[in-house]
This record gives structure tokens, C-alpha cells and sequence, in this order.
């Protein structure tokens, strides 16, 4: 059981704590039934929690945070990137019949293809005062020691650019 000051320094931001987002749209309607528009999402940097990737204290665990001016550093103490994406469309309806259209979309996301890292999978400070050097980015499993650990790259990372095309047929 965690004494009253251990469970203080247990205790940081949520992972999931974003303070700031954006989502801007705008659409326009050209002549022969053509739709073009842009979608725009823009939010600040996530907190992560940074280890040293050594047992500092003794316990069997890797994951002590590292010692900054003399004090341990409090859980999610550090932030990430923002993210960005900024999605492009352009749609037309085309008549069929007088009952049937068909709209032909094409959308691509991510346009400017920018790396969406929604967590960090290895955060290794360093085991001194000064960061290392690949602190705060994710770095190959054999970069961080003979005990390396997988990291949960697609599970925390937003998909690259993407297109995609759409038929629907509307009746």
C-alpha cells in the first residue's frame, strides 16, 4: 500500500488530456453539381509519462521516472506533439434518371501527411539529469538496450495520408 506522499506523486495529468481543439470546415458549390471542401482538425499535445529504462529504486521494475533538481518527476509531467489533419473532397451528383442520381466522391485525409503520435511507446529520459537524446520519440526496440520492449506504434499513431473514393448510388 502506497503511503499519503507516495500516492501524491502517483497522481498527474490524464494521458487523454487535451486542452485545446480546433475543427474548422468549409465547403463550396460549384457550377454542374460539384462539391469541393476541406475539413481541418488542429489540437495541442497530449502528456506522457517519461521512464529512465533502468531500476533505480531497487524494485524489479523499469519503469522509475527519472531524478530532475533533485526530486522525482511527477507522472505525465512532459507533452508530446499537436496533432494536425487536414482533409481535402470533391463530390457531383450525376443524374441517372429522373429518380436515380449516382456521387462519385473522392477524399483524401491527412493531405499534408503529418505524424499524428498520439502516445510515445518508449519514453526513455536517460539514467542521469540530462535527457538522452531520442527522449520523447519512438525508437526501434534493439536502440534501448538488451531488454528492449515492443512498441504500440499503430495503436498510437493516426493513419498517414489516405484517399479513398465513394459510388453511391442515391434513389
Amino acid at each position: 500500500m502506497l503511503s499519503r506522499g507516495s500516492a501524491r506523486k502517483e497522481r498527474g495529468l490524464s494521458v487523454a488530456d487535451q486542452r485545446h481543439r480546433a475543427v474548422i470546415t468549409f465547403t463550396y458549390r460549384f457550377p454542374l453539381n460539384f462539391t469541393a471542401g476541406t475539413l481541418t482538425q488542429l489540437a495541442s499535445a497530449r502528456p506522457f509519462n517519461a521512464t529512465t529504462g533502468v531500476d533505480n529504486n531497487g524494485d524489479g521494475a523499469n519503469n522509475d521516472r527519472p531524478v530532475i533538481g533533485g526530486r522525482v518527476v511527477p507522472k505525465s509531467i512532459f507533452r508530446g506533439t499537436p496533432t494536425s489533419d487536414v482533409a481535402i473532397f470533391v463530390e457531383n451528383r450525376i443524374k441517372l434518371t429522373e429518380r436515380m442520381r449516382l456521387l462519385l466522391r473522392l477524399e483524401g485525409f491527412n493531405i499534408f501527411n503529418h505524424g499524428n503520435f498520439l502516445g510515445r511507446g518508449v519514453t526513455t529520459y536517460g539514467d542521469l539529469a540530462t535527457p538522452a537524446t531520442t527522449f520523447g520519440q519512438f525508437t526501434p526496440a534493439n536502440a534501448i538496450g538488451a531488454d528492449g520492449h515492443a512498441i504500440p506504434a499503430f495503436a498510437n499513431i493516426d493513419p498517414p495520408r489516405m484517399f479513398q473514393l465513394q459510388a453511391r448510388f442515391i434513389f
